[in-house]
């Protein structure tokens, strides 16, 4: 097995008032080499993506929180857009035919027929791999380094077992609720008996504590905060800035954050008429974005954390002083020649599976012309699947190659001609592992 590191691209509606400004495109990202830094490069690098569609997009979630809105023709936009698919920026960039010298992606592809989708008023195929949103760009993030498998914000709660943990200070935290969703219910069942004031002096100390990669999650049910409906959202930690009186005690501070946060931002907001299959919009233009800039960069208040029950989340990963694990990932058949191109399961053992990719090559060797090349994602959401996206941010760890069958017919292959097989996985920490190669006659 031969790898090879290689580098790649890199909510709910935010109810949060402080101070947040749009993502600079031309923003660097931090450099070192840390499990947090690794995390965060990941998330910086979904939030500054630059990208001009060639086709005007539509996305409509059905949903009575987001969507629908539009991304026009010819106009550039700067980061994942937020919609809840979910897709990895590998699998956002490869949708795009061209990359200009400016890195600036153009002549979006769709992935499937319009007829294929099933949402009223006929979504287009930005609903099918488009983008991601702020528990969604926190999973492929975080990826890089852990095995995690939240699909939601409330499913980052310890209690799930889902990859994150609570933040702990000096090996302590104060918080001991079994709470499986709510942000609420943990922070009233871990300090029972504690006035307001007192409850929120200890947040406070958990929030001075947090660092570049951890993560604020917050939710709550319907009716609290005079919210209709249920409310989750969740952010990635830069820095924290802490406010101390006289005796040392904190008495506030902020906290920059990085969020994928929410649709209005570098969309047009429309109404969908209610005819299926019609993609015709009504444009309120007054609620258009100028920016066209999708994310938000920016501090929030150790109040405002505390008024939306917002608590910090940490990886183990961070904390250890271990390195970090190579990937494991394998090929469950050694069969080589013609009839063996798509035989065996592709499946990894320390962190996701993410792609795995088949290629084939004119003569003997990898040095031939490349015949052409086929990658399969494990960030795909299918058709079939309308809102049920999420699904796919379980830790997938397997492709049967089966898969590879009728994309590998169309290459064009002769018979009797000399060619060259090169399997390929990558692996959710940016690693290449080349799994299996040979020559064979077709």
């Amino acid at each position: 097995m031969k790898k090879r590191s290689i580098a790649v691209f890199v909510c709910v509606l935010s109810m949060l008032t402080a101070c947040l400004t749009p993502v600079r495109a031309d923003a660097a990202a931090s450099t070192g080499d840390s499990p947090r830094e690794k995390v965060w490069n990941m998330m910086w690098k979904m939030a500054t993506v630059t990208w001009t569609p060639s086709k005007t997009v539509y996305y409509d979630h059905s949903n009575e929180v987001i969507g629908p809105f539009v991304f026009r023709e010819g106009v550039t936009y700067i980061g994942m857009p937020y919609t809840q698919s979910m897709s990895s920026i590998e699998r956002f960039t490869r949708s795009f035919a061209n990359k200009n010298q400016d890195g600036v992606l153009t002549n979006f592809q769709p992935w499937v027929p319009v007829q294929y989708t099933s949402a009223p008023g006929g979504n287009d195929t930005i609903d099918i791999l488009m983008g991601n949103d702020c528990s969604g760009a926190i999973y492929w993030a975080v990826s890089k380094v852990a095995d995690v498998s939240f699909k939601t914000v409330r499913e980052m709660m310890p209690a799930n077992n889902t990859g994150l943990s609570f933040l702990t200070v000096d090996g302590l935290t104060p918080f001991n609720s079994t709470e499986k969703e709510y942000t609420s219910t943990i922070i009233s069942d871990s300090f029972s008996g504690l006035s307001d004031e007192a409850k929120k002096a200890e947040l406070f100390k958990y929030y001075a504590e947090v660092k570049r990669g951890d993560i604020l999650a917050g939710s709550y049910p319907a009716g609290v905060n005079g919210v209709e409906t249920r409310y989750g959202h969740s952010m990635m930690v830069e820095s924290v800035r802490v406010n101390r009186d006289s005796n040392d005690e904190i008495t506030g501070g902020t906290v920059t954050v990085l969020q994928n946060g929410g649709p209005g931002r570098g969309a047009d907001v429309g109404q969908w008429k209610s005819q299926l299959n019609e993609t015709d919009i009504d444009i309120d233009s007054s609620v258009s974005s100028p920016s066209q800039i999708i994310w938000n960069y920016g501090e929030i208040s150790f109040e405002e954390l505390y008024d939306n029950y917002y608590i910090p989340l940490t990886v183990a990963q961070y904390s250890s002083q271990d390195p970090l694990p190579d990937g494991l990932v394998s090929v469950s058949s050694n069969n080589t020649g013609r009839l063996h191109l798509t035989d065996g399961v592709v499946t990894s053992e320390k962190y996701r599976l993410q792609s795995v990719t088949v290629s084939i090559h004119e003569g003997d060797d990898a040095d031939g012309s490349l015949m052409g090349s086929v990658t399969l994602d494990t960030a795909t959401y299918r058709w079939n699947m309308y809102k049920s996206a999420t699904t796919q941010r379980v830790n997938e760890n397997s492709i049967d190659l089966i898969s590879f069958a009728p994309y590998l017919a169309q290459i064009g292959m002769k018979h009797g001609d000399t060619y060259y097989y090169v399997l390929s996985a990558r692996l959710a920490n940016e690693e290449d592992y080349v799994l299996k190669e040979f020559a064979f006659v077709y």
